[in-house]
């Protein structure tokens, strides 16, 4: 594990006829560890492991792709971007679904940007004449360092349907006090810490749950804050949905208070902090000591 295998002791390979398949097994392992989507993308950002679900679901995208070529006899040293296209549409169209049914864009554009990384990735290690991708570039939903940034995306993917719920009208900040003192009075105060948490930094509910004492910032952390004149300190997130820690910031107004509360209370106590536990389900429990 130390040698740097850890990272992809979950990735799944590629068997054919019982025999093991080395190329796309190989693109996967490149893939579960980041370094071949840091390469496609050019991107500027360190590699990200992929997660254990992550590195399946590629698997499974691949999969399709490859018994796709296997059933028009098609050779992916041979194929181009028009492949992919079609690939793509038949999949939107019902011609390539296993009940015959038109799959969703998002079904149909996730399988096709597998499967033009795959195609993209065997030139680059010299396995087949290069694979040209049309690209364009669109601008993110996100920004770093408060500017939106421009990333690539490969072109003509299906348009996306918006789905969910839709959003008619937030609350105002008085309608969130009034849920909170209801959830305190209704669920206890270390519930009505925890929704708040939840609502000001958007931490889901495991993650929230899953927070110890030692992780909130510390009586000192605060007051340099505000001798900095800083509005926020560092909550650092050890349990996360992708296993990998992240920082979240939390107000110095908010850290303050929970550190009032957390110093109060008898450390040896065992607190209920949230409805949920691990498997997000809504049935309350009792968490370990030293939780809040």
């Amino acid at each position: 594990m130390d040698l740097g295998y850890a990272e992809i002791a979950t990735c799944p390979a590629f068997f054919f006829d019982d025999r093991y398949s080395r190329l796309p097994s190989r693109y996967l392992r490149e893939r579960s560890s980041g370094d071949w989507e840091h390469q496609l993308f050019h991107s500027e950002r360190a590699p990200e492991v992929l997660s254990p679900q992550s590195q399946r679901n590629c698997g499974y995208h691949l999969k399709n792709f490859l018994e796709y070529c296997s059933t028009l006899h098609l050779d992916p040293s041979k194929m181009n971007y028009k492949h992919v296209i079609r690939y793509q549409n038949d999949m939107a169209e019902g011609r390539w679904s296993a009940k015959g049914r038109n799959l969703a864009p998002s079904t149909a554009n996730i399988r096709a940007d597998e499967a033009t990384s795959y195609l993209a990735w065997l030139p680059a290690r010299r396995h087949r004449m290069k694979f040209k991708v049309s690209v364009r570039y669109k601008r993110s939903t996100f920004s770093r360092f408060g500017r939106p940034q421009i990333i690539p995306t490969r072109a003509q993917r299906k348009t996306e349907r918006q789905t969910g719920l839709q959003v008619l009208q937030l609350p105002e900040q008085p309608m969130v006090d009034d849920w909170l003192i209801n959830v305190r009075h209704k669920r206890g105060e270390s519930k009505m810490y925890n929704a708040r948490l939840v609502v000001e930094t958007g931490l889901r509910l495991t993650e929230s749950c899953s927070l110890i004492v030692s992780q909130w910032p510390t009586r000192s952390e605060i007051e340099k804050a505000e001798q900095r004149r800083q509005e926020f300190v560092n909550l650092t997130v050890t349990i996360t949905k992708g296993s990998k820690p992240r920082v979240v910031l939390v107000t110095v107004e908010f850290a303050k208070l929970v550190t009032f509360w957390i110093e109060q209370k008898d450390p040896d106590s065992w607190t209920y902090i949230a409805a949920g536990q691990a498997t997000c389900s809504r049935k309350p429990i009792c968490f370990r000591r030293r939780r809040f």
